[in-house]
């Protein structure tokens, strides 16, 4: 069962809507998932963890979320 946390939500790097929401399947991974575009991005939880502790998460998301995209 996939645990969302309500306190987790975040600014999406695709649509720019503040409606990207953190979603813990498993002990090992963290989803992020925008239920306004449909954007979905998978990670570690050593990666969440990284962003989670950064004053500046939003803008981590869009980093990563543009690597993902430029990784083949």
């Amino acid at each position: 069962m996939t645990t969302e946390h309500p306190d987790h939500i975040h600014v999406c790097p695709h649509c720019g809507k503040s409606t990207l929401r953190t979603e813990f399947p498993d002990q090992y991974e963290v989803w992020l998932r925008c239920s306004s575009c449909n954007f979905f991005m998978g990670m570690s939880h050593e990666d969440w963890h990284r962003m989670e502790n950064s004053h500046n998460i939003n803008e981590k998301i869009h980093k990563m979320a543009k690597t993902k995209e430029n990784t083949p």
